[in-house]
């Protein structure tokens, strides 16, 4: 997941599967590449950065196969087309992991697994409902990013291929 602040507005947007987004137009982040089939690479991308607010990266483990902690995942970080930070799953149990927290060109490591996108953001008036599509006809209620990414987990379309989620 990437969210951050809409170009321009009090409201902030969030990047998954589910919502792709489009790098050309505002939020100006997208979803480049989404691999369904195991290793990735997948890759984020923010064209423009506002300077409205942080952005947070986060990555969830939709098979739950195996905890993070042991899949060996790798998050990369460039900026102008420069290697500027890895982060490496850390030890611990959970199925989000909350990455990073990317304020301007500033990289700040969150590295922990659970829902820090909510704690962190505690006055962010939430993500803009135009930006999170209903699934299954159910009306996605969000107050604040960790909310909505709670919802899109619980809905996510990769969840109904595995019986036992």
């Amino acid at each position: 997941y990437l969210s951050g602040p809409i170009p321009n507005s009090t409201g902030r947007f969030l990047v998954w599967y589910g919502n792709r987004s489009n790098c050309s137009v505002s939020p100006f982040a997208c979803l480049d590449q989404d691999v369904t089939s195991g290793f990735g690479p997948e890759t984020m991308t923010i064209t423009q950065l506002s300077t409205a607010g942080p952005y947070y990266y986060s990555v969830n483990n939709y098979s739950g196969e195996s905890p993070i902690s042991q899949s060996g995942a790798r998050v990369d970080v460039y900026i102008n087309n420069a290697l500027t930070q890895s982060f490496f799953a850390p030890a611990g149990n959970g199925s989000t992991w909350d990455v990073f927290q990317l304020n301007g060109t500033q990289v700040t490591a969150i590295n922990t697994y659970g829902s820090v996108l909510g704690s962190r953001t505690p006055n962010v008036p939430g993500i803009s409902a135009s930006r999170a599509p209903a699934m299954q006809s159910t009306t996605l209620i969000h107050h604040t990013d960790a909310d909505l990414i709670e919802q899109v987990k619980r809905l996510h379309p990769k969840r109904s291929r595995r019986p036992n989620q």
